[in-house]
């Protein structure tokens, strides 16, 4: 079976690809027909674009953050990488996200890239890992606060609240458990398993559980992490105040964890589809109409495009001069995909 699959892995991915396009397609062509296009047309018309123009700079500032937070968390591991290369990295992988079937698959590719940088494939992995649960950790923390402050002045359901405490109350069990000595060695079994995924995960935990944490470097990282989401919720707020919607500042906090979630389902190509019909169905339970939901959904959209273009321009100025370098780049006897492959991993 491992064999006919690597004999016809490019039909496979091909295949892949276009049944990932197809759901895409019929996503939103199901939101579409759940919607008033009249209503939808009248949202996007009244668009106010001085507004769409504040948020795209604070998306962008989002991605400049996000390279600051990567550069914190690997610190320990290989301070010689600079800021201005993990930003390069982060931009390359938020334009190559758009056509890839997840938004782990921008993990994998900040992951490449960085090892192309003579980064230790543990040290790597370790720090792509690290910086997407912490980020989700942030996330989680912050949705918390802000949803607490929304219910104790009145405006948000209860049930909105226990399931944030929930989250909240599994997390912290998590990362007890991955503290604890039973645990390590259930890792140890799981690096052993014969299936590859569990392999994976097995060396996730690792890796989280083998960072040097100290009191002070758990509170620098999460404190900044918590500070370089703020430019992603006020811009995405922006957003929604530009095609007119009147919820409070608050709810996005939750919002956008609760739509960043779905979009890691490896269903859509870029999330097209998933990321729509998740804003709609979230915004729905906050009484906001179909219509001005999808608008503001597409329009996000859009922007995100749009904000990860400068990323396309440096993966073509920079692709040849990778494929040049990728044999000397790397250990002899390690493997790396080179970078014409990076669409293929979908």
């Amino acid at each position: 079976m491992k064999r006919f699959m690597q004999t016809h892995r490019p039909w496979f991915t091909a295949a892949g690809r276009i049944l990932r396009w197809v759901i895409s397609i019929a996503l939103l062509l199901v939101l579409f027909r759940m919607v008033d296009l009249g209503a939808l047309q009248t949202t996007l018309n009244d668009t106010r674009w001085w507004l769409v123009l504040a948020a795209f700079l604070l998306l962008s500032a989002d991605r400049i953050a996000y390279a600051l937070r990567w550069k914190l968390i690997l610190q320990p591991y290989t301070p010689w990488v600079r800021l201005g290369t993990l930003a390069r990295i982060t931009y390359i992988s938020t334009f190559l996200a758009n056509f890839l079937p997840s938004a782990l698959s921008a993990d994998l590719v900040r992951g490449y890239f960085l090892r192309q940088e003579k980064a230790d494939l543990d040290e790597v992995v370790s720090s792509v890992t690290l910086d997407r649960v912490i980020g989700f950790g942030s996330q989680l923390l912050l949705a918390l606060i802000a949803l607490a402050a929304a219910y104790l002045q009145g405006f948000l359901p209860s049930g909105w609240l226990w399931i944030v405490l929930l989250l909240l109350g599994l997390t912290a069990l998590g990362c007890g458990l991955i503290a604890t000595s039973w645990f390590g060695s259930l890792v140890a079994r799981l690096q052993a398993s014969r299936w590859r995924l569990v392999r994976r995960a097995g060396q996730m935990v690792k890796t989280i559980r083998s960072y040097p944490w100290t009191a002070a470097r758990l509170i620098r990282v999460l404190g900044f992490a918590c500070l370089a989401y703020i430019p992603a919720i006020f811009g995405s707020y922006l957003l929604f105040l530009a095609v007119g919607g009147s919820l409070p500042f608050s709810f996005f906090f939750l919002f956008i964890l609760i739509v960043q979630i779905a979009i890691l389902i490896p269903v859509s190509i870029g999330g097209f589809g998933v990321h729509e019909g998740a804003w709609v169905v979230v915004m729905g339970t906050a009484g906001v109409p179909p219509a001005d939901a999808l608008g503001y959904a597409l329009l996000a959209h859009a922007v995100g495009l749009i904000v990860s273009l400068p990323g396309g321009m440096l993966y073509a100025v920079h692709r040849p001069q990778l494929a040049g370098r990728n044999a000397r780049a790397l250990p002899q006897g390690s493997h790396s995909l080179p970078p014409e492959e990076i669409l293929d991993l979908s």
